[in-house]
């Protein structure tokens, strides 16, 4: 049997060339309006229909890369205009921090400040925050930098037994494998990513049979996994049909019928036209876990969008069809996230979302949030406190680092409960013990980064119809807490949904 190795590496080597010998032409294309939502009831307006409806009506809307962008809602609506400030910084990190916002929090009681905490704790925390990735929820940029894309080839060769060079292959843009690209028990050694799959499908199922045992039990798959194979879909040269080893005559019909399938600007150029979502409109849902989302059917909506928000028990598997599979983004305090995992563990909430372009929104509401984040990217144990002894990683996961966390900032937290959500419980016995929901917390977070928000999973006015949770075997009703006023977040969502600044799912 012949060995799975050879032209497909020198040739991946070769396109891998491309990344810095040649600047690649990148095209754009218009960013489509949100799709129509499955819902069918009559006072409902449709996801499409809703932002449509907003849409400026002079000019071409084709020219502006963002149909309906909420900043330009939130002016002209007359309340939200005076509730909304959109330069209050939403994430805190080390470069905040500074005596003056240490004098100030310090006075203040959680999640909107520091009172009671120690300063060493608050200091040590943000200190390892220090990167551009904890400074933005988003990347600076969405994607590769196209004036310098980075790629990795990584071969299959021994040399790289016992390398540790995992992590470095994996800071790439993009990474290629070919072959029996074995990652799994080696990740120390060549990384997680797969951006790029190359092969013949002779060293393919060569590969396959060849090195079963030892771990390649099937190519890589994965929704940021390009296969290319060595047919492109320009008209291929003699070289490059012969490229696998194949020499048998090929029947032009067999060649025009295969390339008339790669049609797209996708199969025309190596890297994507966009290394990611558009900066000019990004398009987020936040998911909540309201029973509203049973049977909804949403999911493919919601894996639509540029980022997913989800938050304590997002539970996935088996809900699909529902909820959507796509995390982004994983908002909790420590409370919220380690209580989900005992209530709902019999529910299928057995662990926290983990994936290598998913991060983690810690929203500070006691010291336990600190020592968490903290233990988590030193890679230790909770030193102290009610979490002592656990191990972040449980968690997050064993590759987990500073740039996957995000931290809210207490005073934009504080920000959000004074315009937004200042509840009458807060005159009350229950005031110390009252914050906004996480659910609120990830929306109106999103509506301060996003140009445009859906949210899916929050409570409308028909509440009663469904039960507490969309993984709920039975029904159950929602349950109102004194640490939360559910009741002033739903007027909240219905007027930013008709002041058009988010798009609310209903039924």
């Amino acid at each position: 049997m012949r060995s799975p190795r050879g032209q497909p590496f020198w040739l991946l080597l070769l396109l891998a060339a491309a990344c810095a010998g040649i600047l690649l032409v990148l095209y754009s294309s218009p960013v489509e309006r949100f799709p129509g939502s499955q819902s069918r009831a009559r006072d409902i307006q449709p996801h499409q229909a809703f932002f449509q409806s907003k849409a400026r009506r002079s000019g071409n809307t084709k020219s502006r890369p963002c149909p309906h962008p909420l900043d330009l809602a939130i002016l002209r609506h007359q309340r939200f205009r005076k509730l909304f400030d959109l330069s209050t910084p939403v994430l805190l990190w080390g470069g905040l921090f500074t005596p003056e916002l240490w004098d100030n929090l310090r006075q203040q009681k959680g999640p909107y400040g520091w009172q009671g905490l120690s300063h060493q704790t608050i200091a040590s925390t943000l200190s390892l925050l220090n990167s551009s990735e904890n400074e933005r929820l988003f990347a600076a940029s969405a994607g590769p930098s196209p004036d310098c894309i980075r790629c990795a080839v990584v071969g299959n060769g021994g040399i790289l037994n016992g390398s540790r060079q995992g992590l470095q292959i994996d800071a790439h843009d993009y990474v290629f494998r070919l072959n029996g690209a074995v990652i799994k028990g080696f990740e120390q050694d060549v990384g997680t990513k797969t951006s790029f799959y190359g092969f013949t499908v002779n060293t393919m199922k060569n590969s396959l049979i060849s090195y079963q045992n030892l771990g390649f039990t099937s190519v890589p798959q994965g929704q940021q996994v390009g296969s290319r194979p060595e047919f492109k879909s320009r008209l291929p040269t003699p070289e490059l049909i012969s490229s696998g080893g194949d020499h048998h005559v090929m029947a032009r019909s067999t060649i025009a019928s295969t390339l008339s399938l790669l049609n797209s600007s996708e199969n025309e150029r190596l890297f994507a036209a966009s290394g990611g979502p558009s900066p000019d409109c990004i398009r987020c849902a936040v998911v909540g876990n309201g029973g509203i989302l049973n049977g909804s059917r949403q999911g493919l909506q919601i894996d639509a969008h540029d980022y997913v928000f989800r938050l304590n028990g997002a539970v996935i598997k088996g809900f699909e069809q529902d909820v959507g599979t796509k995390t982004s983004f994983y908002g909790f305090t420590v409370n919220t996230m380690k209580n989900s995992l005992i209530s709902y563990q019999n529910l299928g909430f057995t662990s926290v979302p983990q994936g290598q372009d998913l991060r983690y929104i810690f929203i500070p509401s006691s010291i336990r949030d600190y020592l968490m984040l903290r233990s988590a990217i030193l890679g230790v144990s909770v030193p102290e406190g009610p979490d002592k002894g656990d191990r972040p990683r449980t968690y997050f996961g064993p590759e987990a680092s500073a740039s996957k966390f995000k931290l809210l900032h207490p005073e934009f937290i504080s920000y959000l409960t004074k315009r937004f959500l200042k509840s009458k419980l807060i005159n009350t016995n229950f005031g110390d013990l009252y914050m906004p929901s996480t659910g609120a917390l990830m929306l109106l977070t999103a509506l301060h980064t996003c140009d445009q928000v859906s949210a899916y999973g929050f409570i409308t006015k028909n509440y009663q119809k469904y039960s507490d949770h969309y993984f709920e075997r039975v029904k159950k009703p929602l349950i109102f807490y004194a640490n939360h006023d559910l009741p002033l977040e739903a007027v909240l969502w219905r007027d930013l949904h008709k002041a058009g600044i988010l798009w609310l799912y209903q039924r």
